[in-house]
Order: structure tokens, then C-alpha cells, then sequence
């Protein structure tokens, strides 16, 4: 399933999920409105086939809506995190994330500017993965370093899947696409805070986790489950 996680953007969201049905999306998701802000506009929006919307009442901030939609859903097959300032490209995108993605994997977009080096829009998480870990995002984090949690574990255990030929946009501010609203500014506000929550993990719980999460996977790719 997807997690289109959105706050006070609803026609960017609206065009993000048009986007997504316009290139083929034949996959569940839910939209996850983070706080009351412009809830009315928001109600307007005709989701996808096989989507369904949340309203939180109050911003817990991107990572936590995350693993709340993790908890509320905690067997799916897959999960893919996308943001309302993501656009897909790409006829059937969906499926070709989902399979390379497998259970354990982490299969991501092209949006030609990070996803060379970094794990940048449209990620499709494996399930089990996730479910080892049991969460989706570090707890602890608001807004930043999700994206290098995932990219410590999967690029030290070669899971990094690169989709290259998925093009996607992410239309940020930093790349001049968009303006630093009032949402950025609420996610960069704890940037700081997240950078310890990220180095305490990386340094005191990723080399155990590592370890058994390596042994993990063996045993999936030896006996196929």
C-alpha cells in the first residue's frame, strides 16, 4: 500500500494522486492529512480506486504519520512512502517498484536529481523488512533522516534497488521548483533533533540490529520465505 503523507497542500496532493492514476497506478494506498489545515478542501479530492483518506488531528510530522499508517496496517506486502511534492512519470510505475522491491528490498524512483546516489521518491519498502524492524521510520525522527536510515540499512546490505528507467520529479524548494512555504519550514524545524535521533541509532543500535537482521535474510533467500 501507499502512504501519500500531505499538509496543507491540497491541490498539490490532488495532482500528485492524478499523476499516479494518469501513469497506470493499479495499487491501494491511503492519503494521510497531517493536521486539521484546509481538512474542507481536502474532502473534495476524488481518491483512486482502492484509496482511502485519514485526517490526524494535529501535524505529528511526515516519519511519525508514516509508522502510525505501518501500525494501523502492519501486514501488507509492501509499503510505499510518497509526499505531496512527488510526481511520477512512468506507465506503471507501481508494479515495477513492488516487484523489485520484493519482501525485503527497497526499490525507489529516478527523480534526476538525488535517486543516483540516495533512496529519493517513490520508495517501496518489502514488508518484511519493515516488520523485522517494526517500525517504518526511525522512532524518534519528525522529518529528516528517514531517508538515511533506510539508506544505511539497505545500501549496507546491498537491498537498494534502483529503478532507473521510473522517472519521477520531486519538486522541492531546494531545486528552485518550489517555495519554502510554511510545510517546509515546519519540517526543517527539528532538523537538528533528528540528526541526534539518526547518529544515536547509527551508532548504538544499527550494529546489533545489522547483524541479526544480515542472519535474517540469509534465512529468507535460503529457504524462500
Amino acid at each position: 500500500m501507499w502512504c501519500l503523507t500531505t499538509m496543507g497542500r491540497p491541490t498539490q496532493c490532488a495532482a500528485v494522486l492524478k499523476a499516479m492514476v494518469d501513469h497506470g497506478m493499479s495499487t491501494p494506498g491511503i492519503v494521510v492529512v497531517n493536521g486539521p489545515e484546509r481538512a474542507d478542501e481536502y474532502r473534495q479530492i476524488v481518491l483512486p480506486d482502492q484509496w482511502q483518506i485519514e485526517f490526524l488531528p494535529e501535524n505529528i510530522g511526515l516519519c511519525a504519520s508514516f509508522n502510525r499508517m505501518f501500525s494501523k496496517f502492519p501486514n501488507e506486502p509492501w509499503y510505499g512512502a510518497v509526499c505531496d511534492d512527488e510526481f511520477i512519470f512512468t506507465e506503471g510505475f507501481d508494479q515495477t517498484l513492488v516487484q523489485h522491491a520484493g519482501s525485503w528490498c527497497v526499490a525507489h524512483a529516478n527523480d534526476g536529481w538525488q535517486s543516483e546516489k540516495r533512496i529519493h521518491t517513490f520508495a517501496v519498502h518489502g514488508g518484511e523488512l519493515l516488520r523485522f524492524l517494526g517500525w517504518w521510520a526511525l522512532p524518534g525522527l519528525w522529518h529528516w533522516y528517514f531517508d538515511d536510515v533506510i539508506e544505511t540499512i539497505a545500501g549496507e546490505l546491498d537491498l537498494r534497488r534502483f529503478c532507473k528507467d521510473v522517472r519521477s520529479e520531486h519538486r522541492h524548494w531546494c531545486t528552485g521548483a518550489a517555495t519554502f512555504d510554511d510545510v517546509y519550514r515546519l519540517g526543517e524545524s527539528r532538523s537538528e533533533q533528528d540528526r541526534e535521533v539518526f547518529l544515536k541509532w547509527k551508532t548504538e543500535e544499527w550494529p546489533r540490529t545489522k547483524e541479526r537482521l544480515s542472519q535474517r535474510i540469509l534465512e529468507a533467500n535460503t529457504h524462500g520465505n
